[in-house]
């Protein structure tokens, strides 16, 4: 396992609202019931890879400075994976114009398998 660049997991963590990255979110999946129970379900499958694999990460991630929220944000690698059960690829596509330009944004759709390519 590599080394964490912490001054990089810094840089990302100061794209999101201080109240959302501190203390007990960070490594936290945090659960939306406004989402389907698929979509919940793929979320806490790839943070439990990522916890597993020591990948910080946050959950429902508010940006400080754009109106996106990450469904997961991944500290070490700078990416965002949407996790997308009805949204259709022109929503998702939408979506990308609400992210920081230093963010990565992946799609997982909730009938897929997770991959640990989409973390880069």
């Amino acid at each position: 396992m590599e080394k964490l660049d912490w001054r990089y997991i810094n840089e990302i963590s100061n794209l999101v609202k201080i109240s959302n990255r501190m203390g007990s979110h960070r490594g936290c999946v945090r659960l939306n019931i406004n989402n389907s129970l698929e979509h919940e379900q793929m979320k806490s499958k790839i943070c439990y890879w990522l916890k597993k694999n020591c990948h910080p990460y946050i959950t429902e991630a508010i940006f400080k400075d754009h109106p996106g929220v990450a469904d997961i944000l991944i500290l070490d690698t700078g990416v965002a994976l949407e996790v997308l059960h009805t949204e259709t690829d022109e929503e998702f596509k939408k979506k990308l114009d609400k992210y920081p330009e230093e963010i990565t944004v992946n799609k997982i759709r909730t009938d897929e398998e997770f991959s640990e390519d989409m973390i880069y």
